[in-house]
């Protein structure tokens, strides 16, 4: 009789994933700060509210399209940086009197900021390849924290200290990387997670808990996406366990023979 995979099922291979992803040695696309450094960058650039919203900081920043528009955006950035960020700035390999630039007609953050702000970071690991980035990190005393019921704060504060994690997993085709599974973590909303592109966990806005009369008769969405991948989505995880669990294990060895 052939075993039934349940609802928990999924959700218990999920949550093992991304165990397993976060305790991986990524290499740094940006230079590596610590906690506070990054954390210092978000609240210059970004104001949260109770749910993790953001909002900018300079809101001129969007609609800034022409040469001189970025020379005063870039004045002004430049003026209210305290010494400190200042020295994290260059710490990033970036200018401070050019923080924004602009590109494809677009202005941005300096990349060398963002990366290692977000904390960007890749894992090649053969026919796979991982890419993964932090967001804000939340501290214990935070409106963030602090609206959820009690019980739930410290597992909440945990999850989130230092940036709540997005992990995607690309395979490798034909010389080719196709996103093959993302996890996007979410402490408020409950995060997004999709395999080949269909959603098999998550919130994402309340539509996980949606229902679509259309396609699935009735079914959630995400269960709709559970039932169509069905047969490849368990024989992924299983393969995923075993990667990262030997990667895990490969890194302690290095670690080891490195120390002594």
């Amino acid at each position: 009789m052939p075993n039934i995979i349940s609802s928990r099922d999924i959700d218990n291979y999920i949550e093992n994933l991304f165990d397993l992803l976060s305790k991986q040695d990524y290499y740094s696309l940006g230079v590596e700060l610590t906690r506070e450094e990054r954390k210092k960058l978000f609240t210059f650039f970004y104001s949260y509210d109770m749910y993790g919203m953001e909002k900018e900081n300079f809101k001129r920043f969007w609609g800034t399209r022409k040469a001189i528009d970025l020379l005063a955006l870039n004045r002004l950035a430049f003026n209210q940086a305290d010494d400190e960020l200042k020295k994290i700035i260059i710490k990033c390999g970036a200018n401070p009197n050019k923080i924004f630039i602009l590109k494809n007609g677009h202005c941005e953050i300096d990349n060398n900021i963002l990366v290692s702000m977000y904390n960007n970071g890749i894992l090649d690991l053969g026919d796979y390849v991982i890419k993964t980035r932090q967001d804000h990190p939340v501290d214990r005393d935070s409106e963030e924290i602090n609206h959820f019921m009690e019980s739930f704060r410290e597992k909440k504060y945990l999850r989130a200290k230092d940036g709540e994690r997005t992990f995607t997993i690309y395979e490798k085709t034909k010389g080719k990387l196709r996103k093959k599974y993302h996890h996007s973590d979410g402490i408020h909303f409950g995060g997004l997670i999709t395999f080949n592109g269909a959603q098999i966990g998550g919130n994402f806005g309340m539509r996980g808990y949606s229902f679509c009369f259309y396609q699935g008769k009735g079914m959630m969405y995400m269960d709709i996406g559970r039932a169509k991948w069905i047969n490849e989505l368990i024989p992924f995880f299983k393969e995923m366990h075993n990667i990262l669990t030997n990667n895990l294990a490969n890194e302690e060895v290095k670690h080891f023979q490195k120390s002594h």
